[in-house]
Parts: structure tokens; sequence; C-alpha cells
């Protein structure tokens, strides 16, 4: 759904052994936002933080109230970044 914009500062500091997955989680816990390029909206540039995160997490739950959180599929994490960066699922 979205990618880094690794173009960004917030990227020049990134140790290069350390997978982007891993950095993004850092920086979010420093809360330090991630930008990222939507490219299904237009490539529009979304600011994705931990606070956004958690907010998508509440959405989720909301919605799926049987949701197990310890075993999060790639479609569960689909939905929870679509209801944090546009607080609904907006695509599929």
């Amino acid at each position: 759904m979205g990618f880094p914009d690794n173009t960004a500062s917030e990227w020049e500091q990134r140790p290069h052994k350390l997978p982007l997955s891993q950095y993004a989680t850092q920086l979010l816990l420093e809360n330090k936002g991630i930008k990222l390029i939507v490219e299904e909206d237009e490539g529009k540039v979304h600011e994705l933080t931990l606070q956004v995160l958690i907010t998508g997490v509440e959405h989720y739950i909301k919605h799926d109230s049987s949701v197990d959180m310890d075993d999060i599929d790639a479609t569960a994490a689909d939905m929870i970044f679509q209801y944090a960066l546009f607080g609904e699922i907006a695509y599929g």
C-alpha cells in the first residue's frame, strides 16, 4: 500500500545494516514520524507517527472485536495502516 520516502531527512541517519522495518520501528518509538508515499492515493505523502499507528490499531479492534493481536496477518496489518492513514478502509 505505501512505502517509506527514504529521501526524507529521517532516513539520513539510518545505519546501512539495519533493516528498514527495524529502523522505521525505531523512529516511531523515538516519537519521530515516517513519511509514506501511497501510490494508490496519487503518490500523496502521509505521515505515520506512533500515535497515528495506535489510532489505526484502535479502529481495527473497534471494527473487529474478535481480532487476536498475537496473530496479525498481512490483511490485518494492511487494514490497520489504512485505518491509521485514512481513518477508514479505502482500498480493497
